[in-house]
């Protein structure tokens, strides 16, 4: 923004922002500025301003365009790292319902029967170590 020259009573500047304008609204109007007849060097100037307003709205549109992919995306990473800690966890708590469900007794009662019977021989051979002349020096 430039301004030139003496203000005069009652002259105002207002700076606001543009409207916001969609992208097909951008190109129609760029579609238009290359439209206007070549005249002479004022309409030349109206093409020029008209031309450089639509390309900077296109800019801003596709950079619009870029944020919101961006934000579509890393929403989209988020859901498919989501999906697949649901998988995972899913897995797990199938695997578990199976080994319930496809128990077989038999070998999990010998299992259980081996268990003890190597716990109660470690418990007997603690029983015994401690029971040692070394065991009772070191008390």
């Amino acid at each position: 923004l430039s301004l030139s020259g003496t203000p005069g009573d009652g002259d105002v500047i207002s700076v606001k922002p543009a409207p916001r304008q969609d992208m097909f609204a951008a190109l129609s109007e760029l579609a238009e500025a290359l439209r206007l007849a070549d005249g002479g060097p004022q309409l030349r100037t109206a093409q020029v301003n008209r031309l450089n307003r639509s390309i900077e709205q296109l800019d801003q549109q596709l950079v619009h365009v870029s944020s919101v992919r961006a934000d579509v995306g890393s929403r989209l990473r988020a859901v498919e790292v989501a999906a697949d800690a649901n998988a995972g966890a899913r897995l797990q708590i199938e695997q578990a319902l199976s080994d319930v469900r496809d128990l077989d007794y038999a070998e999990a009662s010998t299992r259980l029967a081996r268990n003890l019977t190597a716990l109660q021989a470690v418990q007997e051979t603690f029983t015994r170590l401690a029971s040692l002349s070394l065991f009772n020096y070191l008390r």
